[in-house]
């Protein structure tokens, strides 16, 4: 399961669009309007944005402070998400890196492996790291 919830299933993203409308990997052009909707859509996929966030940032207007207020509503959805899988993504390289330098002789007198929930992924709000 992916961290929205849903099956994980690959991502696939769009060609990226430059400001003037030309798209390199197709090697062709789009009008201002449409070089701009995939521009919000390749940026908000990299920022892990869900398609249904996608979808209700395009379907405010462009020029309406309404598309800004979902931007900003996705982006505060999203970032205790992210903050949590930064904090994982910690521990777990601290965690390869002692045992990268980790001199036991076998499993059974290694200390790396007395709690099988260290690595765990967190919960949002779940802030009780201990190392020992």
């Amino acid at each position: 399961m992916s961290s929205h919830g849903g099956p994980d299933v690959p991502r696939r993203r769009f060609a990226t669009t430059t400001t003037s409308g030309y798209s390199p990997a197709a090697g062709q052009r789009h009008d201002p309007a449409s070089a701009r909707t995939l521009a919000i859509i390749d940026t908000s996929q990299s920022a892990g944005l869900t398609l249904n966030e996608i979808q209700a940032l395009l379907g405010a207007r462009p020029d309406n402070e309404a598309a800004m207020e979902q931007l900003r509503i996705a982006a505060l959805r999203k970032l205790p998400e992210l903050r949590a899988e930064i904090e994982h993504a910690m521990l777990v390289n601290e965690w390869l890196a002692t045992a990268a330098q980790c001199q036991c002789p076998s499993f059974d007198d290694c200390g790396l492996f007395t709690d099988p929930t260290r690595l765990a992924p967190k919960a949002i709000g779940d802030d009780t790291t201990e190392w020992t």
